[in-house]
């Protein structure tokens, strides 16, 4: 499995980070092995990551795409993956966590879901979701935000936006 961490640095294009956040962690209702799992953003562009990325996700529709061509979010892949994506959400919001997008849950339609507040001993921390639920996570130097990545026992890809090539690739 995949806990995949994207990492955007202070002097990231804002449209850019936001579009890889959005197609990442929603491409596919997050059923990709590979899809993103944690937002790690830079404290000095946090805030306003947050409320573009909000935006560019609350466009999203959610419904059958076979009954209509603008949903974009469809249902998860059994009832099994529902129930992980409920818990992670429940669990997180009970220990603190702020839901700023979805978290709606009908069938096995879930909403994309954005949230905030998210620490290590949440399971939406931890754990591969493997459905639209995305923690956006503040860190401050690059050491913090690669420690943040690692804290978790999967691994699989990562992606950092930086416009520093030589800093995204140390």
């Amino acid at each position: 499995g995949g806990k995949d961490a994207l990492i955007i640095c202070e002097d990231a294009d804002m449209d850019r980070a936001t579009a890889a956040a959005n197609f990442g962690s929603f491409m596919h209702q997050g059923q990709i092995c590979m899809s993103v799992e944690k937002v790690l953003v830079q404290q000095g562009i946090y805030e306003s990551f947050v409320e573009r990325f909000v935006e560019r996700a609350s466009k999203l529709k959610v419904g059958d795409p076979t009954q209509d061509d603008q949903n974009v979010i469809g249902p998860l892949i059994n009832d099994k993956q529902v129930t992980k994506s409920r818990e992670h959400i429940e669990d997180a919001v009970a220990k603190g966590a702020n839901v700023l997008l979805g978290g709606g849950v009908e069938g096995r339609f879930v909403e994309p879901t954005i949230i905030t507040g998210v620490t290590p001993d949440m399971k939406v921390y931890q754990e591969e979701n493997f459905g639209p639920v995305i923690p956006v996570i503040a860190f401050n130097t690059d050491e913090e935000a690669i420690a943040i990545a690692n804290d978790t026992e999967y691994g699989l890809s990562s992606g950092v936006i930086t416009k520093d090539e030589a800093r995204g690739l140390a």
